[in-house]
Formats: C-alpha cells, structure tokens, sequence
C-alpha cells in the first residue's frame, strides 16, 4: 500500500533543531516526525490530558523520588498506583508496540536491581521480587507501583499480586513472554 504523505509546517529554528536530533539518532527527519505525532496522538487518545503536559508529570514524578519526596501516609498506597499507572502511560505512549510484562520487569529491576527478580513462565508469568533490606523503595511503595502499571497496561482481572515479608509475587495471564 502506498504511503500518502501531507506537508506540515513548522518553525525554522524547530525543524532545524528536529533536523539535528534525526542525524543525532540516525533516522530520517519523516521518521522522527511521525514518532513523535504518533506518540502525542496516542498519549491524548488515552485521555490523559494534555500529552506535553505527560511529559512534564514524569521528570517531575523522577524528580521528586530524586531528592526523596515523601508521600502522606493516608494518601501513600493510592498515590503510588497512581505513579504506576503514570508510568505505563508514558512509557506506552513512548513505544506503541511496548510489552506489558517487558517493562514492569524492567521497571522492577531498576527499582530493587535485577538480581532481585525472577521470572517464570508457565502458562501464567511469575514475576517474583524479593525486596531488599537496604532498598530505598519499600515493599508497600512498590506494591503501588506495580498494581498501578498492572492495571494500566493489563487490566483488572489480568494479574494478582500476593505479598509476603520481603516478597511480591505478580501472576500474569496472558500470552505474551517477557524477557
């Protein structure tokens, strides 16, 4: 099928700068262009709100776990679903084709390092992840997350989580593998 293309237009100074970053990233500057137009349509499809305004809440969520924010403890667990479901948005938004399970793995590892979690699949995926002592994200905290993103990217009765001292165990079914 043929490709049907429609010009845009845009500041000089921006599409040079586009320009730039398309070299940068060694793809082309139509490439880059429909990466980002797809990215901000489907960002505003899952009504967010303003898809600029998106990548705002993330550098400030990041910001703020940074220097330590501490959340009120009546609010905490729903505040910390809430990231979770904020992070699957972006990070969906950023790659349309991104696998569910792929990244809560990714996302867990970074959180308590990948040592810490364990992956089974056999007919339902297990992510097992045994949370550290040290860690500077606590088991609840994370918990949060995790239901967050879950619900977000997979919906209710897609997963369950079971908790236990030091461990979270997240049952996912589905088809998919996870790396």
């Amino acid at each position: 099928m043929p490709v049907t293309r429609r010009m845009l237009a845009a500041d000089v100074e921006l599409a040079q700068r586009l320009s730039e970053l398309a070299r940068k990233h060694k793809t082309s500057l139509y490439s880059l262009t429909n990466r980002l137009i797809k990215s901000y349509l489907h960002i505003e499809s899952l009504g967010y709100g303003d898809p600029l305004e998106a990548a705002v809440d993330f550098a400030l969520v990041n910001s703020l776990l940074a220097v330590g924010f501490k959340l009120q403890p009546s609010q905490e667990t729903q505040n910390w679903r809430e990231l979770g479901e904020t992070l699957w948005l972006l990070a969906s938004a950023r790659n349309l084709q991104l696998d569910p399970k792929t990244f809560l793995v990714r996302l867990v590892s970074i959180l308590v390092d990948r040592k810490n979690v364990m992956i089974e699949a056999s007919g339902e995926t297990n992510i097992l992840v045994a949370i550290p002592s040290n860690s500077s994200i606590k088991q609840e905290q994370l918990k949060g997350i995790i239901e967050g993103v879950a619900r977000s990217a997979l919906g209710d009765g897609s997963f369950s989580l079971q908790e236990k001292t030091g461990i979270l165990i997240v049952k996912i079914r589905s088809q998919a593998s996870c790396d």
